[in-house]
């Protein structure tokens, strides 16, 4: 076994020292710090409320996403979050550190920072705070789609690219968005061979390596997701991070999309405050500078051939375009549970600051640089737990109020429990009713002033409650009652009448507006 290993190994051991397990533990410490309240609280909102104690199961194929079912039967179909937080917070230390380890950062105390963004960061928070039920699937696809890539630098030839694609079946197998992942880090690992001046040959042999492992992942995938749509008698779906999306491609649009993300990218991290605020953009911007002044310098410095600085000026300059590349071929802005590749860009910018030498700004620039993303970490994690805090604040308000409604429905005359068909009206998130603090909810990442959202998630929360509600889910239904005149008429809650039997249908108006 021990020769096995070193074989696939090109004849190495690979075995972490003291500064190593050091990462690990730091990583794990402040993953805990940032997202820990979300693994000891139960507070579902949003799909979370649906999939709690029971799997999409064949809505997950449809998706692509189609080991998740799988998966649930060894975890377990009811979801504990604080089964599913260690379950996703070990996978996602193992893939910072993998990601450590290609981006390679020389200081210690910067590669604990550039760990630190990629456990706590916007794309984790929105996940632990409202898609808790899939958090380790997605870290278990993060850390595929980043071993895929270890598995190309560190493993002989061609054992290297069998294992790489079986890595990016699974990866994509648990979830799709992580691929931009391996293919950022695959840029990056094009990057570090052109400034150390590979010769062409090498990077031409990279890259094809690089291309023939996605290929051939990619086709496998495509492959075990037609076979499993036989075995489910079902077929793709164009809703939304679903496959069906890809047949909607054209040139024209991906050209278009490639365009519009680097206007999105800058207006997420440094014009837009929503999530950030303005310091913090801010220094987003400056960070950006620093990047960009350093990057300059190192490959001034590097007097490298003119190829290896053409491949990394190209490179560099449409590395925003690969960390948001599922965006671009969705056709959609910034989605936050899957821009988890949009966090690389701060080791990067940490790997630039540390590379710069023989420079007389080397020290204050690299003193700047990791002053800034310390601050930007501390101030991830502290919005991480406001998130995950107003999450628990407005599920309690919610079941107050939900407490209530259900007593009014169960009130009325003629109403039989689990029998009679219920017709949720609105959202409780849109009733001026229904906050649960007037503070800057719309500014906290992906939460609304009530847990519920859809009818489906306000029928399954009553039905976590113990009430067997016979909810009417059908759009065409629910928008047919919507305009008629008589539910028109009728006031929200919580005034008197917003519970009324029509033609043996209790509707339940919550709200004038969706």
């Amino acid at each position: 076994m021990k020769r096995l290993l070193q074989y696939l190994y090109n004849g190495t051991d690979y075995e972490p020292d003291a500064q190593k397990r050091r990462l690990l533990f730091w990583t794990g410490v402040i993953a805990l710090c940032a997202n820990g309240y979300a693994f000891v609280n139960y507070m579902p909102t949003h799909d979370a409320i649906n999939h709690m104690f029971s799997s999409a199961g064949k809505w997950e194929v449809q998706l692509g996403r189609f080991l998740q079912p799988y998966y649930v039967y060894l975890r377990g179909n009811v979801v504990s979050p604080w089964l599913v937080g260690v379950i996703g917070t070990v996978f996602a230390v193992m893939s910072a550190f993998i990601i450590a380890d290609i981006i390679k950062i020389s200081n210690p105390v910067c590669e604990i920072l550039a760990c630190g963004f990629l456990v706590s960061n916007l794309a984790v928070t929105e996940l632990c705070g409202i898609y808790i039920y899939i958090y380790d699937c997605c870290m278990i696809a993060l850390f595929f789609a980043c071993l895929a890539v270890w598995c190309l630098i560190h493993i002989r030839s061609p054992w290297n690219i069998i294992a790489g694609a079986v890595c990016l079946v699974v990866s994509m197998g648990f979830y799709q968005a992580y691929l931009s992942v391996t293919i950022v880090l695959c840029g990056l690992v094009l990057l570090q061979k052109a400034l150390a001046d590979s010769s062409w040959k090498e990077e031409v042999r990279s890259a094809f390596t690089m291309i023939l492992t996605a290929v051939t992942g990619c086709a496998a995938y495509l492959s075990v997701y037609k076979i499993l749509l036989l075995r489910w008698h079902t077929t793709s779906t164009n809703g939304s991070n679903g496959m069906g999306r890809l047949a909607e491609l054209s040139v024209q649009a991906v050209f278009g999309n490639i365009m519009k993300t680097y206007k999105d990218i800058l207006q997420f991290f440094i014009t837009d405050s929503r999530y950030f605020g303005g310091v913090v953009c801010a220094l987003h911007g400056l960070l950006l500078l620093a990047a960009l002044a350093g990057f300059a310098v190192w490959l001034f410095q590097k007097k490298i051939q003119i190829h290896n600085a053409v491949v990394a000026i190209l490179i560099f300059i449409t590395l925003p375009v690969w960390c948001n590349f599922i965006s671009v071929i969705q056709g959609e802005n910034i989605v936050l549970r899957s821009s988890y590749a949009l966090y690389l860009l701060f080791p990067v910018c940490l790997m630039i600051a540390g590379n710069c030498k023989n420079i007389r700004v080397r020290k204050p620039m690299q003193y700047l640089t990791a002053f800034i993303c310390c601050f930007l970490l501390v101030r991830n994690v502290q919005y991480s737990n406001t998130v995950y805090m107003y999450a628990r604040v407005t599920y309690d308000r919610t079941v107050s109020i939900m407490t209530r409604v259900l007593d009014d429905i169960e009130e009325q005359e003629g109403y039989e429990s689990g029998v009679t068909p219920v017709a949720v009206i609105g959202e409780f998130s849109k009733n001026d009713y229904v906050e649960a603090w007037h503070g800057d909810y719309k500014f906290v990442n992906g939460h609304s002033k009530a847990s519920t959202t859809y009818p489906q998630t306000t029928y399954n929360f009553w039905r976590s409650m113990g009430s067997p509600v016979n909810g009417i889910e059908e759009k065409e239904v629910l928008k047919a009652y919507e305009e008629s005149d008589e539910v028109q008429q009728m006031p929200c809650y919580p005034h008197d009448g917003y519970c009324r039997m029509i033609d043996d249908v209790l509707v339940v108006k919550v709200a004038d507006r969706r």
